[in-house]
């Protein structure tokens, strides 16, 4: 693991994110303080840190298990049109 500042990670970001690809890990610096880390995720991880990390995400899946527990279900047809419907009031309650 090594640490890095935000000037070297913008400086060479491209390099870095190869690196990662070969199990670097980096902590990123901001005024000699930590304040993220760069790491490698692939499909297999990625589901499992978007579940960790996201609220937004643990929301939406214990909200799936508990409509499935339920009986309700959608088809993919059906999710997407009420996703689009969703989208709608959002951007017109913005325009508003």
């Amino acid at each position: 693991m090594k640490f890095i500042s935000t000037a070297e990670l913008k400086r060479d970001t491209n390099k870095l994110i190869k690196a990662t690809e070969h199990d670097e890990v980096f902590v990123v610096t901001r005024h000699g303080k930590p304040c993220s880390i760069l790491q490698a995720v692939n499909e297999d991880s990625l589901e499992q840190v978007l579940f960790e990390k996201s609220p937004v995400v643990r929301e939406a899946v214990i909200e799936g298990l508990s409509d499935l527990k339920h009986g309700r279900k959608a088809s993919l047809g059906e999710y997407v049109n009420e996703r689009k419907k969703r989208k709608d009031r959002i951007i017109t309650t913005r325009a508003a």
